[in-house]
């Protein structure tokens, strides 16, 4: 049967999902039930008693590096990596729809969810989930994009209506989404719980028509779980999907509404057909594997996992080239967390782990067991009497003694950081570093291995030599570790995040989390770096910092046009040459420096990047394409994105305040934007609208007949009145016959003629683009 034959009530029993992870089947028709399964941090499989808040058990899974550690690899193959792992262990279980990535930007290092998410950079985050997706679904298993936005704190998220500009919405906080979706093309989007400028995400038609109308996505919208206030306006804005399934009152209600004339029938047919289109495209014939079978998947998974960890470790620190370490010298082990090391968050994100890589262990197998003591110094969430407490430091000073080096773990502590509370401290636990300051006293080779979501405070690197900065690397993490302090691996991540030094640093602070049902992002365009670089605000670890064992140089650097409009494209050429004595991998970053504008603008941006291996002294060239995307921002004078005139920057670098190598370009638009017509421009300007000329020619009227004291006088001895009055500010020829028009109704007549101007603008750019 054809779907515009199908009953409507059948239809509308589509809307809502069928119990906790599935979407409604209907045999009958051809129709099938998509079943679900959360990520993005490895596949949470529930067989019975499911949830959406990792409280139930699920079925064993690799526990891959959360998105922020992915994110430091600042490499698209690990994301595309890490979304092959999950899809193929979906694959053994039969699941056909991923519930990740989760793409929303860390405004504020505090965000429970930060662990989840990549990055502060909507480009550095789109990029990388637009390549996870695509690992996901090469796996014949459809990835669900989340949170469908500015999902950027918890705190509140139910009932949180975010205030935030359109311009900062689009140039921030969508593009991660509208990169990932475009790159990555995934199955399903999924919404936030929250409202955004008073309208709730799961009823925003305007983000609905951004999704569909404007960057083409064809794929199913569906709620977060529990995420809906209004079946009814969530149709009539765009949404397909309520999840989860409430046991058929949504429905009864849907059909209800539908025939008291509430709920038109082609917005039902229209989100049902969405859903029948998606379910069959993903419903892809799977046979689910033995428990044999599964097992092997994650063996072979769990050696993946542990590569995906190793380029995730950023080096912050190096102090006289500590690292790496000598094998066979005496090594100190210290902290409960390297022995059970803390690699995920809590929430719907949290997975049955089908395994770990212990720190310590590796280490021994490393150095050798008499040479790797270990002291538990603490244990977690400062777990145990004073007594105890007391015993395990003395035991861990003494242990830290009599070595040569030690290896001091520290981590945010379990429940610290995840889904449904946001943290209430920048710094790491004090009993943590407190241990750690007394650990430096009597021995001053420490490397302190930090363990945490978003990012923490670090007042005590002075009293270290080196920082390993591994967030929540993933099952894999003890056993990386242990590769790079030992060599084996160079360390090649960079933080996708800024590090501000303390707390009253972060800009968003002091609108973020509070105790009321409404934020208002004030920081707009700069937020993280953003702000930091164009407010000159110094931070302890730069946006895309990260150190290496080997050094690199960027030898050349040029662009093959230095001025071109904003429809042609140039390429910007350079070298990088290893300059060290062993191989590594670095980070070319390309950063655009703004000139000033309409408007303000961040200082600098990032606006592409590659990651590049070379052999010790080995020297490649990598290429940037330069087109309008580097320069272009959301105008909302004219609702779309133009590119202001001017003298831009385009800035090489190892992170955003490490820039090697720069060239300038100018940027001129073809078609500038029209400057605003303001009081004090010359009344000429009126005449660039049809209401403009309308309304010049009623001044002008009304002038020539009522102008009175010293105009008139004015008025006779002027030859040529029209040209006398066109050459005039607006205002004075206001002033002629103030007492004929308010200053309210010249405000009025300059916005009409401002509308007119910029429709005409936006006609004349569309027609173009038809061409």
């Amino acid at each position: 049967m054809k779907i515009k034959e199908m009953e409507t009530e059948k239809l509308i029993s589509l809307l809502c999902g069928d119990q906790f992870m599935n979407t409604k089947a209907l045999p009958e028709y051809d129709i099938p039930s998509l079943e679900m399964s959360d990520g993005p941090m490895g596949l949470r499989y529930q067989k019975k008693d499911k949830d959406s808040l990792g409280i139930n058990r699920s079925e064993p899974a690799t526990c891959l590096p959360a998105g922020v550690a992915v994110a430091a690899s600042w490499n698209p193959d690990v994301a595309e990596q890490v979304g092959t792992i999950i899809g193929s262990e979906a694959a053994a279980y039969g699941v056909d729809l991923v519930l990740g990535p989760a793409v929303n930007l860390e405004r504020n290092p505090l965000c429970g969810r930060n662990v989840e998410y990549l990055s502060e950079d909507p480009l550095l985050a789109g990029r990388l989930g637009g390549a996870y997706i695509r690992g996901v679904q090469s796996q014949q298993v459809g990835a669900c994009i989340k949170h469908f936005a500015a999902n950027n704190q918890e705190t509140e998220r139910e009932y949180l209506n975010v205030i935030c500009e359109e311009d900062v919405l689009r140039d921030l906080y969508l593009k991660a989404f509208e990169i990932a979706i475009r790159e990555g093309k995934p199955a399903a989007v999924m919404t936030s719980l929250s409202k955004i400028n008073g309208t709730y995400c799961a009823e925003n038609r305007w983000l609905f028509d951004i999704l569909r109308k404007e960057w083409g996505f064809d794929g199913l919208v569906m709620t977060d779980w529990f995420g809906l206030d209004d079946r009814v306006k969530s149709a009539e804005a765009g949404l397909d999907l309520e999840m989860p399934g409430t046991d058929g009152k949504s429905t009864a209600y849907m059909v209800e509404q539908w025939k008291q004339g509430r709920l038109d029938e082609h917005v039902i047919r229209e989100r049902a057909e969405c859903i029948i289109r998606n379910a069959r495209k993903w419903k892809i014939p799977k046979t689910k594997k033995t428990e044999e079978e599964r097992e092997l998947i994650l063996k072979e998974n769990h050696e993946k996992v542990c590569a995906a960890a190793e380029e995730a470790i950023v080096l912050l620190k190096n102090k006289e080239d500590i690292l790496p370490l000598q094998q066979g010298r005496k090594l100190a082990v210290i902290g409960e967390y390297a022995r059970e090391p803390l690699f995920q968050a809590e929430g719907s994100g949290k997975v049955e782990g089908a395994g770990k890589e212990d720190a310590w262990e590796c280490a021994e197998k490393w150095n050798g067991a008499d040479n790797t003591p270990f002291a538990m110094g603490y244990r977690r969430n400062n777990a145990g009497s004073e007594a105890e407490q007391q015993k395990l430091r003395d035991e861990a000073v003494k242990t830290a003694a009599d070595a040569d080096a030690v290896l001091f773990f520290l981590a945010m502590d379990f429940g610290f950081e995840g889904e449904g509370n946001d943290r209430v401290q920048y710094e790491l636990p004090e009993y943590q570093v407190a241990l750690l300051k007394e650990i430096a006293v009597v021995n001053s080779n420490v490397i302190a291995v930090v363990m945490n979501g978003g990012a923490v405070a670090m007042p005590w690197a002075d009293e270290v030599k080196a920082i390993l900065e591994c967030f929540y690397g993933g099952q894999g993490i003890g056993r990386a570790i242990v590769k790079v302090i030992s060599g084996e691996v160079n360390p090649s991540g960079h933080m996708p995040v800024s590090v501000p030094a303390f707390r009253e640093q972060i800009i968003s602070d002091e609108n973020f989390a509070e105790q009321t049902e409404q934020v208002t992002y004030r920081e707009g365009m700069f937020m993280g770096y953003r702000g930091y670089e164009t407010k000159k605000i110094p931070v302890q670890f730069p946006f895309g910092f990260g150190l290496s064992y080997t050094t690199f140089e960027i030898t050349e650097c040029s662009v093959e046009q230095e001025k071109i409009t904003d429809c042609e494209k140039t390429v910007l050429r350079g070298k990088i040459k290893n300059t060290g004595n062993r191989k590594g991998a670095q980070v070319v970053q390309l950063y655009v420096k703004n000139p000033r504008a309409w408007k303000a603008r961040p200082a600098r941006e990032l606006r592409d990047f590659q990651k590049i291996i070379l052999e010790a002294g080995e020297e490649k060239e990598f290429v940037f394409s330069i087109s309008r995307e580097l320069f272009e921002l959301y105008d909302e004078r004219v609702d779309e994105r133009t590119v202001p005139q001017g003298m831009y920057g385009l800035e090489l670098g190892f992170s955003v305040q490490d820039i090697r190598a720069a060239q300038k370009i100018e940027v001129t638009p073809v078609f500038p934007v029209p400057k605003q017509i303001q009081g004090w421009d010359k009344t000429e300007r009126l005449l660039e609208t049809k209401a403009g000329e309308q309304i010049f020619e009623e001044l002008y009227r009304k002038i020539t007949e009522k102008a009175g004291g010293i105009f008139a006088q004015r008025l006779k001895e002027e030859k040529n009145v029209r040209e006398m009055l066109l050459s005039q500010p607006i205002r004075i020829v206001h002033l002629m016959i103030w007492n004929e028009m308010t200053d309210s109704e010249l405000i009025a007549i300059l916005e009409k003629v401002n509308q007119e101007l910029y429709h005409d603008y936006r006609e004349k750019m569309r027609s173009l683009e038809k061409k």
